[in-house]
């Protein structure tokens, strides 16, 4: 019974251990870890609303789990990605639309939110899970990043718009 309750947080905490691991791996490995952190990603919320064990806790987690993927992802790829300064400064303002909607999100409720898991944060992690592989594939494009960028843009804005979390 207490693996049932704590599924889909397993889950999220073996994202973040796989997440930690990341730096010391061969590319490779480092391929089928970064996969199976985006497959933990999908599957762990769907874990929760499906066995009905949803909780503000695992919400946390996995907002957590979800930034420090990202960071250590970009950290580590950092040297590969060849974007122009304007997308550069788009993902900038971005950024800082989202750092603006969790502080709203903190003065309203006194909870610190870090992500909502609307669909638009739901697309935008999936295509964020999907252009490391292409940048390291060599098939990652300006225009790739473009259409990561305005999907992200709607996400920031919508989550400046969400009064509570949804889905």
């Amino acid at each position: 019974m207490i693996f049932k309750t704590h599924t889909a947080n397993i889950i999220t905490l073996s994202r973040i251990v796989m997440t930690l691991f990341l730096p010391f791996v061969s590319p490779a490995a480092f391929m089928i870890l970064y996969v199976m952190c985006c497959i933990s990603d999908m599957i762990d919320g769907y874990m929760a609303r499906r066995m009905k064990i949803v909780s503000e806790f695992g919400s946390r987690l996995d907002s957590i789990a979800d930034l420090l993927l990202f960071v250590m992802v970009a950290i580590l790829l950092y040297d590969h990605i060849n974007l122009p300064l304007y997308i550069w400064i788009w993902i900038v303002i971005i950024v800082l639309f989202r750092l603006i909607a969790c502080g709203i999100r903190f003065y309203r409720s006194g909870k610190l939110i870090v992500g909502l898991h609307t669909y638009a944060n739901k697309l935008t992690g999936f295509l964020l899970c999907l252009y490391p592989i292409a940048l390291i594939m060599n098939r990652a494009t300006e225009s790739m990043a473009v259409i990561l960028c305005i999907v992200a843009s709607y996400a920031a804005i919508d989550e400046l718009r969400a009064k509570h979390e949804v889905y």
